[in-house]
């Protein structure tokens, strides 16, 4: 225990006493600044001496406790994550009752998840190689199709799957809209309708990347037809025409926008399983099958005839799915030419 007071230079307390485990300090009494100060700065070194090594024990306990919590909390909530995510995948991927009678239409749904999740491996492999600069971006493309090993084939699969997708998404809503689902399904409906939207304005924002002619004009028409919506336009193009700022903008757009489609696919498998799905006879019916292995070794099938089409429209371009115009570079002074 201690006891001291310093007024105009004068110590008037007549013992200051400091008593530790390891020392005992009795001061007496002086008069004097200097002595005084003398006094002050030895008691607070002795304070700060026995405070340090209180306070070292006091942290030490502390970060052992908070460790301790910490190995507890984390074991926890990663069993617990661990077994909801189990739940989830056993209830919605595995134990799920679909009827019996569902045919080869029902598939595509499945057939879309797996081909976007597929556009999002590619997208990013080419993201690594890919200059997001007006008087670079071409060049990057080029490169990435003549220089680097299998580049062509990342950038070809890329593309080419980008209109399966959409493929797998037309007979997927077109044998909805047969059903007629959006009528007991609405939910699910309209989570599909937001995600197919968010798909066209993805595959949008990707068909300007590569800045060829094509490219161009095409940013430049479509966002003048978005011109009566006010204040868009300036904030999507970063000015009043299609620029640099543009395409730097719409690489961030294109490549954030598939991610959130993931979480919108999750939403709309959990909105579909939520009230179940239709069947061809549009009455529900008692004869269900797990998923899995039933519905799943279906739709392994069908993705493998996808795949196949897939890797063949890639390696020897069956179909042309792309404007030879794109293959040149950006002219602001010149439009594509008009091919019927």
């Amino acid at each position: 225990m201690f006891a001291w007071k310093l007024e105009d230079g004068i110590v008037i307390k007549r013992q200051v006493v400091l008593d530790t485990e390891s020392m005992s300090v009795n001061i007496g009494c002086h008069h004097g600044y200097s002595y005084g100060t003398y006094i002050k700065s030895t008691v607070r070194f002795e304070i700060c001496y026995v405070t340090s090594g209180v306070f070292k024990t006091s942290l030490h306990a502390l970060i052992l406790i908070c460790s301790y919590l910490t190995k507890f909390y984390c074991a926890s909530m990663v069993s617990r994550t661990h077994q909801i995510s189990m739940s989830l995948f056993r209830a919605h991927l595995v134990f799920y009752r679909c009827a019996l009678n569902l045919n080869s239409s029902y598939n595509f749904g499945f057939l879309v998840a797996i081909t976007f999740v597929l556009q999002i491996i590619t997208g990013i492999t080419l993201a690594f190689r890919y200059t997001s600069e007006a008087s670079c971006a071409f060049a990057s493309v080029q490169h990435l199709v003549r220089e680097v090993a299998a580049g062509w084939e990342f950038r070809m699969l890329h593309a080419t799957t980008a209109s399966f997708v959409f493929l797998c998404i037309l007979i997927h809503m077109s044998r909805g809209m047969y059903n007629s689902s959006y009528s007991y399904l609405t939910t699910a409906w309209m989570s599909g309708l937001v995600l197919y939207l968010l798909t066209i304005a993805t595959a949008f924002l990707g068909y300007v990347l590569p800045w060829g002619q094509m490219s161009f004009w095409g940013a430049t028409v479509i966002t003048n037809l978005l011109s009566p919506i006010p204040y868009l336009v300036p904030w999507l193009l970063g000015g009043y025409y299609v620029s640099d700022v543009t395409l730097k903008r719409f690489f961030v757009l294109h490549f954030i926008l598939p991610f959130v489609g993931c979480i919108l696919i999750v939403l709309h498998i959990f909105y579909l399983h939520l009230n179940g799905s239709s069947n061809p006879a549009g009455i529900d019916s008692a004869l269900k099958v797990a998923f899995y292995p039933h519905m799943l070794m279906t739709d392994a099938k069908c993705l493998s005839y996808l795949i196949g089409l897939i890797f063949l429209q890639t390696a020897f371009g069956l179909i042309e799915l792309s404007h030879p115009d794109n293959s040149i570079p950006v002219n602001r002074f010149v439009t594509p030419s008009y091919r019927t």
